[in-house]
């Protein structure tokens, strides 16, 4: 999104409509945000970048299909659906009126692309990478890091942006010893960190405090739309559902799968959004009924084709907050 000369028009829209609080975001810094809805639910979930006092960047997933790179820019083609990223515009051409910007799509059509490295920690980023979280610099006149922080994967994330032909060249001239990582690996980092994922934990019935989106709303910031309910509930409650890990024996349970108690008889508490199998365990995100989400909790799961309430077993060993 970038600012006609002499207006500061996509500062004021951002500013006023999302969670990010613009006003003190300054060049070469980004923050997670989102677009809610009147009610407080999740209509974007996205990284914001400020890569300049005009120019700004949404990184975010794009939501189905699968095969889709799970990262994305307010740059993204029609070639490739993808739920999230017709919300995000859609609710940018429903809020615009008489603002002037201009908002480019181009990571899907093929001249722009992104790579993301990890490294475990933050002195093993390069010195003439953006250092700290939340920091983004543009290398060399070539591509775009932006730092990530440790909070999404327990590891450094900084992601690549460029043209394919930059950013190989510039990975090969500077990591051309790095492995690849594999995705489940990848999956099994974001888990365990209990962060939240387009189409996995979050939809868009979602509020940002429901799954640990803190970070994703800056307090005290003013008016944006949803802000009276998601300060509400910070102030006088706590969300109707919780994000939750998981954990037990067995075979790891499936992404949409009922979770139910160990009452007699079990009522549903929530649902899976994400697992991983790591030998004859499994971890899990799920998205929990506040009521139900206590540590220690014993939970069990099972399928529309089972009649058997608890084909696996597992208890709850984690929650995120809701409070900044």
């Amino acid at each position: 999104m970038q600012e006609e000369p002499g207006k500061t028009d996509a500062k004021d829209f951002l500013h006023r409509l999302s969670t990010v609080n613009l006003k003190t975001l300054p060049v070469g810094r980004g923050a997670p945000g989102c677009f809610l809805s009147a009610q407080g639910k999740i209509r974007a979930f996205f990284y914001l970048w400020r890569y300049s006092d005009t120019e700004y960047g949404f990184e975010f997933d794009a939501g189905k299909p699968e095969t889709v790179n799970p990262s994305a820019a307010a740059t993204i083609s029609d070639e490739v659906p993808g739920a999230w990223n017709a919300a995000l515009l859609q609710f940018i051409d429903q809020y615009t009126f008489s603002e002037k910007f201009t908002l480019t799509e181009t990571s899907k059509t093929g001249a722009f692309e992104t790579r993301w490295l990890f490294f475990d920690s933050e002195n093993e980023v390069p010195a003439d990478f953006p250092q700290g979280s939340g920091e983004t610099s543009a290398h060399a006149g070539s591509v775009r890091l932006c730092n990530h922080g440790k909070l999404d994967y327990g590891k450094v994330w900084i992601s690549i942006w460029g043209t394919p032909e930059k950013v190989n060249q510039f990975l090969g001239e500077t990591f051309s010893d790095a492995s690849k990582v594999d995705l489940s690996l990848v999956e099994s980092w974001r888990i365990q960190a209990l962060r939240p994922r387009i189409d996995h934990e979050i939809d868009q019935e979602t509020m940002p405090v429901e799954v640990g989106l803190t970070d994703a709303v800056s307090p005290n910031k003013g008016c944006y739309p949803g802000q009276e309910v998601i300060e509400k509930i910070i102030s006088l409650g706590s969300p109707p559902r919780r994000l939750c890990l998981i954990s037990g024996e067995g075979r790891a349970p499936t992404r949409g799968q009922a979770i139910f108690n160990q009452a007699n008889p079990p009522v549903e508490v929530g649902f899976v959004g994400s697992s991983i199998q790591e030998g004859d365990r499994y971890m899990a995100l799920a998205v929990i009924r506040k009521i139900h989400a206590k540590e220690g909790l014993e939970i069990g799961f099972k399928t529309s084709t089972e009649t058997n309430t608890k084909p696996q077993n597992g208890s709850i060993i984690k929650i995120s907050t809701y409070e900044s």
